[in-house]
């Protein structure tokens, strides 16, 4: 789950790493984060969106560049930025990754992906669009993926796109694949989110519209909930059968959310009982832990983008004294 903000605000990260057959299987007794500062740019425009790839590897986007880092080793990649700039990094391994990104032809916006594969750039033009935001992806196989913005998603099948719509929302804010079932997260134009659910020839059906009070998160395997009610907060995943809860707890307003399997998530919480504060927890499946190294304690406001997780680690793209990345670890 890739999340990007523009102004000061807050968010919430849930983050899931390591495979097992069941979500809620023990992990260990005791867990801890490291985190440490991996790279830093000086100078430039706002930074762009970071994604975690295989082997320590690291990319992001700054100055419409698009970087490749592994272990202080920075490489930059070619990615033909005429007119046009990344708003979104899905790595789906180290050899092959999309980037959705938007172009301007004679004052009209133009939706575009930009396929590395195996280092070879090849771009392919989706649809004119009213304004930006950034795009989802989900990509199911090299050469296989989605790409939706606004209230369209578009199916790439090795070059051929097929485009379908969304009736009653404004905004696609996730696309995962559970199971076998490809689902569709949507603002809706009340309030609320939608949940599409797409066939065997990626037509959608309406899942369902949420009007509760809950914040809903995805990442290309998995959609997680937290629902608030009273002084309890609730956490539900979604199966292809529904949704089933996880965990019961005191109340905490979760911002942001950025997950992969079910067994292990990061956290990032906010209560305000002196001011706003912020704090990073973890879930190993059965137990909830506090991030004591947690290193946005100053607040989030300067936190643009939080990544995906692999191989237990995820990375922060930040605007604090220059551009700077920073790698949060989980060890044991």
């Amino acid at each position: 789950m890739k999340i990007f903000l523009t102004t000061v605000s807050l968010f919430f990260i849930i983050l899931i790493s390591s495979c097992n057959n069941s979500p809620l299987t023990p992990s260990v007794t005791e867990e801890k984060i490291e985190w440490k500062q991996v790279d830093s740019v000086n100078g430039g425009y706002f930074p762009g969106p970071v994604a975690a790839g295989e082997n320590n590897t690291f990319y992001y986007i700054h100055d419409n560049f698009l970087f490749r880092c592994t272990e202080g080793s920075k490489t930059l990649i070619p990615i033909s930025y005429e007119n046009s700039g990344a708003a979104t990094i899905k790595v789906y391994n180290n050899n092959y990754i999309i980037l959705g990104a938007y172009g301007v032809t004679n004052g009209q916006w133009i939706l575009k992906a930009k396929i590395l594969s195996h280092d070879s750039l090849s771009v392919i033009t989706l649809d004119t669009i009213p304004d930006i935001s950034p795009p989802e992806i989900l990509v199911v196989a090299p050469g296989k993926f989605y790409i939706a913005s606004k209230e369209h998603y578009y199916f790439v099948d090795n070059g051929s796109v097929s485009k379908f719509d969304l009736t009653g929302v404004n905004n696609v804010t996730g696309i995962s694949k559970i199971g076998n079932t490809i689902f569709i997260l949507a603002y809706n134009l009340g309030y609320g989110e939608s949940i599409f659910r797409l066939g065997a020839d990626n037509s959608p059906s309406l899942y369902e519209n949420n009007q509760e009070f809950s914040e809903t998160f995805t990442s290309d395997k998995n959609i997680i909930r937290a629902r608030y009610a009273d002084s309890l907060m609730l956490m539900d995943y979604l199966t292809e059968g529904g949704w089933v809860n996880f965990r019961r707890g005191n109340f905490q307003f979760f911002n942001m959310a950025a997950f992969d399997d079910l067994d292990y998530i990061y956290l990032i919480s906010n209560t305000s009982k002196q001011g706003i504060e912020h704090h990073g927890n973890m879930w190993n499946g059965a137990q909830y832990f506090t991030d004591n190294n947690f290193p946005f304690t100053n607040g989030l406001g300067n936190v643009f983008y939080f990544g995906n997780m692999k191989n237990n680690t995820f990375y922060a793209a930040i605007l604090d004294h220059g551009f700077r990345i920073l790698r949060g670890r989980r060890v044991f």
